[in-house]
């Protein structure tokens, strides 16, 4: 894909509610969005103590610069589903 081609995919890419293109991945923006409404305070925090990171790599992960741990995923199902 030449880089012209490559940008107006990217562009249309994001109203599919992906946030950016990284190699042959797309990085859900949604996960941010979920992570920050459960836990609004040192969101990047809940994650590094979770996932066993450092809080850098907690904000690496909202970003979507870094892949999201299965057990932070697992983490976010379950405060979404407790009482």
């Amino acid at each position: 894909m030449d880089r012209s081609s490559q940008g107006s995919h990217e562009a249309s890419t994001q109203n599919e509610g992906h946030s950016r293109h990284r190699g042959d991945k797309f990085v859900p923006r949604k996960f941010a969005v979920i992570a920050r409404a459960l836990w609004p305070r040192k969101t990047a925090a809940h994650i590094a103590a979770i996932a066993h990171v450092t809080e850098r790599t907690g904000k690496r992960i909202l970003r979507g610069e870094a892949d999201v741990p299965g057990k932070v995923a697992t983490e976010v199902l379950k405060e979404m589903y407790e009482d």
